[in-house]
């Protein structure tokens, strides 16, 4: 994509980047590849759903007629989804990012599901939002002098082992030539295989230990339990072998206690597992990890454009995901090329969805209905 100029362009770059990236054609004469990818787009802007955003204007296609011709462009296996969204994220990395190693930061996204699960591809967790059951997606991002710029999605199917799902963001960043410096996890990642994964690519970490073992045993509390002990501080090594039957793999890491904040009245530590790190300051590790938590902002702004669905297709959700994922890209892009004001991704999806709609509006001759928010 060429370098962005103005709101104007920006705005029609981002639809012909959606069309490109999921690569889209017309299905017919009523949907055209550039009007699906503008409804698909209206849909996410509004959080709403590809029906919803035919309703919202006049003399549109159906949301039937819409829905079959996304589900015709759809490809059909999984993986050439995934391969079709990391090929659009990829373009826009600045290119900075290849010159010198980067921070990343791994994380899970969790949708909840509320529906039948039978022949539905969703994961059990803990229970939020009124559920256990989970749409899940597996991201990796750069997280460097307060840029968030999302490298790689996969979806996590039921079944997928967490060292495995690590390995496949590793090889695309590993694919996309961007050196690591070192990977911000997720606590949701912390196991024996992962770090014995991690450890085995030489890749320097940092992700939270989780409290585990006895906290009354005959010789006081084992495994991890005696690192989250009030007025634990300092550095201590740390030795376990995986859960299961079989494979069970034996690590070694470096734990990190940290002391919380001045304010915060909770007692016990922070408690860090790391490895491959330099010597460092105790404080560095808690300062050190926050800066991953800009991800968690990054998905209350993937909420922001996340279009609405209730089918069960891990691709129709995979793509609207990726369409989120693609224009927070975008929006952080746009922020360093237009000058001199800096927007916020709400204000950036509004001027999206008012270019969308008032285009849609030139090309079909209809008047948009309802106010656009």
């Amino acid at each position: 994509m060429q370098s962005i100029v103005s709101r104007s362009q920006c705005q029609r770059d981002s639809v012909a980047w959606i069309v490109s990236t999921f690569q889209f054609v017309d299905v017919g004469c009523s949907v055209t590849a550039a009007l699906l990818g503008k409804l698909i787009v209206m849909a996410c802007c509004l959080g709403t759903s590809l029906s919803g955003a035919c309703r919202r204007t006049r003399r549109s296609p159906s949301g039937e007629t819409a829905r079959q011709a996304l589900i015709t462009n759809l490809p059909g296996e999984l993986p050439e989804l995934e391969k079709r969204i990391n090929d659009g994220l990829g373009q826009l990395l600045p290119r900075a990012f290849f010159k010198r190693p980067r921070r990343l930061a791994v994380d899970l996204h969790l949708r909840p599901y509320y529906g039948q699960r039978q022949r539905t591809p969703v994961r059990g967790g803990k229970r939020k939002a009124g559920t256990k059951w989970f749409w899940t997606w597996a991201t990796v991002a750069v997280v460097d002098r307060g840029q968030r710029w999302t490298i790689a999605l996969t979806h996590v199917k039921p079944g997928d082992k967490l060292e495995d799902v690590l390995a496949r963001l590793l090889d695309r960043v590993e694919g996309a030539q961007i050196p690591v410096k070192m990977v911000l996890v997720d606590r949701e990642f912390y196991a024996a295989n992962v770090i014995a994964l991690l450890q085995s690519r030489q890749i320097p970490f940092l992700m939270p230990a989780i409290r585990r073992g006895q906290l009354d045993g005959s010789r006081g509390p084992t495994g991890t339990q005696r690192f989250f002990q009030a007025g634990m501080q300092g550095f201590f090594e740390h030795q376990w072998t995986a859960r299961g039957k079989s494979n069970r793999q034996r690590v070694n890491v470096q734990i990190a206690c940290v002391p919380r904040k001045a304010d915060d009245r909770r007692k016990t530590p922070l408690v860090f597992a790391f490895d491959g790190l330099s010597s460092r300051p105790l404080l560095w590790y808690r300062e050190t990890y926050r800066k991953r938590f800009g991800i968690e902002t990054s998905y209350r702004q993937l909420g922001q454009g996340l279009g609405q669905t209730t089918s069960k297709s891990p691709a129709w959700r995979m793509m609207l995901v990726g369409v989120a994922l693609l224009m927070r890209n975008l929006w952080v892009w746009r922020n360093q090329q237009i000058r001199p004001r800096s927007i916020t991704l709400s204000e950036q999806l509004h001027q999206l969805n008012v270019y969308v709609s008032h285009d849609l509006d030139l090309i079909l001759d209809f008047e948009i209905t309802g106010v656009i928010t």
